[in-house]
């Protein structure tokens, strides 16, 4: 019987953030017959890996066997003030120290896995995919973290200066961002599989079956009136996700509707000076910061519109899933080629940064009879025939597949037919 195809994912690390889902999402739900997986991070685990023990379930993961002091070490660590230029200082000893291991262990894991592909997500990863690429001569896939003004933005423009010197040593750029921009660093058009296709449609499907209980049980978590209205934001704080203009747009939206409610879920550095600010301006009864929530659905069953203010980017995964929830959207206009809120019209745009505009389209949205849940489906419908993260699992499996075969035929030809 034919083995499955080996693909080792590199990934930065396994917290909570999108490109993590997105690995364990093609775990769980690509065919084991066909593909196997492995799953390596460079950071070491200190107890805050979200989605480790379900890998390590899967068999695509193993935890270290230094779980136990790594999680003593992280509490330690993290006893030490933010403020403190010692934390900075351990910080970044502690990244050190991880690549440092990883570029150790990685050989073996290569060796002892024995990938037919190597996957590399995000940034250092792609570093090492392309070391690991260049000693084992396998297929290098790289998923695209974010637009250039994205990595710009963060510090990060060394990456789209490596897609420009090293595309030729990359054999797929996988993506959901823009398209164009590989192709301004001289990425060919056929190494580039673009996809937009990235949620998990039966799961809200379910969530939304529940719809009823889930507006009355997160409004009695944040404790507020049955029928309020919510504003929903999930995503990062950081100050590239735009979470200061929703603030500012729910203080002047209260003006006309004194019961609504903002809520929040997301965790970052911006978190605590974000609450303070809401706190500022008064309206940190009707502002609900809930962090981190590892199924996120239930709040988009229950709430009743989406504030998108992302100021770089136009749709990511959080306001896929609120499209395919049926919320109607008001979205920051990014300028960017992925925008959907122009052509799938389940929402609003206004203009970038402008949170004057966001609190006039949410009113309009809210003084609706139906709350714009007519605008709501139409976002639904197109999530339900374009963005179902089947389509691109069977995509890159098929890519997979073909990295796999081109690379087992090429090692095949006798060496006199490569002169």
């Amino acid at each position: 019987m034919k083995r499955p195809v080996r693909v080792l994912h590199l990934v930065a690390q396994l917290g909570g953030g999108g490109a993590e889902r997105w690995v364990w999402d093609l775990v769980r739900l690509s065919d084991p017959s066909i593909l196997q997986h492995r799953v390596f991070p460079l950071m070491l685990d200190r107890g805050d890996f979200v989605y480790a023990d379900r890998l390590a379930d899967a068999r695509a993961y193993r935890h270290s066997v230094w779980l136990p002091l790594l999680r003593r070490l992280n509490v330690a660590t993290e006893a030490v003030s933010a403020a403190n230029p010692r934390r900075q200082w351990l910080a970044s000893a502690w990244r050190n120290a991880c690549y440092l291991r990883a570029s150790v262990v990685l050989p073996g894991v290569m060796m002892a896995f024995r990938p037919d592909v190597i996957h590399a997500h995000t940034f250092e990863p792609l570093i090492a995919g392309l070391r690991l690429r260049g000693v084992f001569r396998k297929p290098l896939m790289h998923t695209v973290p974010a637009l250039f003004s994205q990595m710009e933005d963060i510090g990060r423009s060394w990456l789209s200066d490596l897609y420009a010197k090293r595309h030729a040593d990359i054999d797929v750029f996988f993506t959901g961002a823009s398209r164009s921009e590989l192709q301004s660093v001289g990425v060919p058009d056929e190494k580039i599989l673009w996809s937009d296709a990235g949620i998990d449609i039966a799961a809200i499907e379910k969530a939304l079956a529940q719809r009823t209980e889930h507006r009355i049980s997160v409004r009695q978590e944040i404790g507020v009136d049955a029928n309020a209205p919510i504003a929903l934001s999930v995503g990062r704080f950081h100050p590239s996700k735009g979470h200061r203009y929703a603030i500012d747009a729910v203080s002047k939206l209260l003006q006309k509707h004194p019961d609504v409610h903002w809520v929040v879920l997301g965790i970052g550095q911006e978190l605590s000076a974000n609450q303070e600010y809401a706190r500022s301006l008064g309206i940190g009864q009707h502002t609900h910061f809930l962090g981190f929530r590892d199924d996120p659905l239930p709040y988009y069953a229950a709430a009743d519109l989406y504030f998108r203010t992302p100021v770089y980017e136009a749709e990511n995964l959080c306001s896929y899933q609120a499209m395919a929830a049926g919320l109607p959207v008001i979205g920051f206009d990014t300028g960017v080629d992925t925008e959907l809120l122009r052509s799938a019209g389940h929402g609003l745009l206004v203009q970038n940064r402008n949170a004057d505009a966001l609190a006039e389209a949410a009113s309009e949205i809210l003084l609706r009879p139906d709350r714009g849940a007519a605008i709501g489906r139409r976002g639904a419908e197109y999530a339900r025939q374009h963005l179902d993260i089947r389509k691109s699992i069977s995509e890159l499996t098929d890519v997979y597949l073909s990295l796999a075969a081109s690379a087992k035929a090429s090692s095949s030809v006798p060496a006199r037919d490569l002169t």
